[in-house]
């Protein structure tokens, strides 16, 4: 173990730090998060190789930053960049490993980097909620998409298998690894409880991004949908949408991309830039949006924080509450026609009834 241990800052290689940092700290965390401190330090050693952690200052990061903005990852024929938001996010990962070296003393004191600042049009989301009419267009998309030249006729239970996880998808705000980790049973996963007042999530400490077990709500719209289930049926996996050949597949990886071609294949385009040439079709995770759209209006934000399961409530804030005045305004108008009616509301009489009327 190297805890409590201090090496000269001077003397600590990058190779000596990279070996302690995936030791120490990258071992206990997620898979994806483990991915990530990968690619970025494959970046840093690719673009600015350095012999000793202290040689990674402010210069040097300064010209990393500026490199990964102005890099083309397209080709020739087809220059493309990097994303700000893409960037942002490696300078979170990298700036992070650097300061636990200042907490376990390999490093005096981190790099004052400025971060790069996103464009105002870079807040947004990366995808965008997806209409019921679209939603509608990508279920019709699944028989389409599964079909191939040695498959051209789609079993039932294979489409049903995939009507099924969409509609989960819709009805519930899951993430698509929280849905394909989600079980009638394992304890272990994320389950569906129904012992108390109202039918729950639980989370164990292995299935959330929190790493923590957490009780969460759950719509009525989809503790309906789950109650079609019989209940002598409900073991296992809840979702477990089937290859062509009717086998289950369980790689939320490839299960992501098929789901993508639905919207693909549906002609959902939900982000596009004409200047950066990117383009992105609906997707799982667009159908998470719908969701937090749905019910922004019609929850507080500290419930839709819940009920979306955001660590900070910013996040509700920023792509939820607020961002669709129209249907926010019909849900203001209703609830006042409600309140006229039974004559309760204050002052009613200075505001005219008729919407129409500004």
């Amino acid at each position: 173990m190297h805890e409590g241990t201090y090496a000269r800052p001077n003397k600590i290689t990058w190779d000596e730090f990279r070996d302690r940092f995936d030791d120490e700290y990258l071992s206990s965390k997620a898979e994806k998060t483990q991915s990530m401190a990968s690619t970025v330090f494959a970046l840093v050693e690719r673009i600015i190789p350095c012999q000793r952690l202290l040689d990674l200052n402010e210069q040097r990061l300064a010209y990393f930053v500026n490199q990964l903005r102005n890099e083309n990852i397209g080709t020739d024929e087809k220059p493309k960049h990097r994303r700000p938001a893409t960037i942002e996010t490696y300078m979170v990962h990298l700036m992070a490993s650097l300061n636990w070296a200042v907490r376990v003393k390999l490093l005096r004191e981190a790099p004052d980097v400025v971060m790069p600042k996103l464009p105002d049009d870079d807040e947004e989301m990366k995808g965008r909620p997806i209409t019921g009419e679209e939603y509608d267009r990508m279920i019709a998309a699944i028989g389409k998409t599964l079909k191939s030249r040695n498959y051209p006729e789609v079993k039932p239970q294979v489409m049903e298998s995939w009507n099924y996880l969409l509609e989960g998808l819709w009805l519930s705000g899951l993430r698509l690894g929280e849905a394909m980790n989600l079980s009638w049973d394992d304890d272990s996963k994320i389950t569906v409880q129904c012992d108390g007042r109202r039918p729950l999530l639980h989370f164990s400490a292995k299935s959330n991004k929190r790493r923590k077990t957490i009780r969460c709500p759950m719509t009525p719209d989809f503790w309906e949908f789950l109650s079609t289930t019989p209940e002598d049926q409900r073991t296992g996996n809840v979702f477990a949408p089937l290859g062509i050949r009717g086998k289950a597949v369980r790689a939320p990886t490839w299960i992501s991309r098929v789901i993508g071609r639905f919207g693909q294949n549906a002609g959902i385009k939900v982000k596009e830039d004409d200047e950066t040439d990117y383009l992105k079709f609906a997707s799982a995770h667009d159908l998470r949006r719908s969701f937090g759209e749905r019910w922004a209006p019609r929850i507080m934000p500290k419930v839709l924080k819940e009920l979306m399961r955001h660590k900070r409530i910013d996040t509700t804030m920023k792509y939820y509450v607020g961002q669709n005045a129209e249907a926010t305004a019909d849900v203001v108008w209703d609830a006042y026609s409600q309140l006229q009616e039974v004559g309760t509301f204050v002052g009613s009489s200075d505001i005219s009834a008729d919407p129409s009327t500004c």
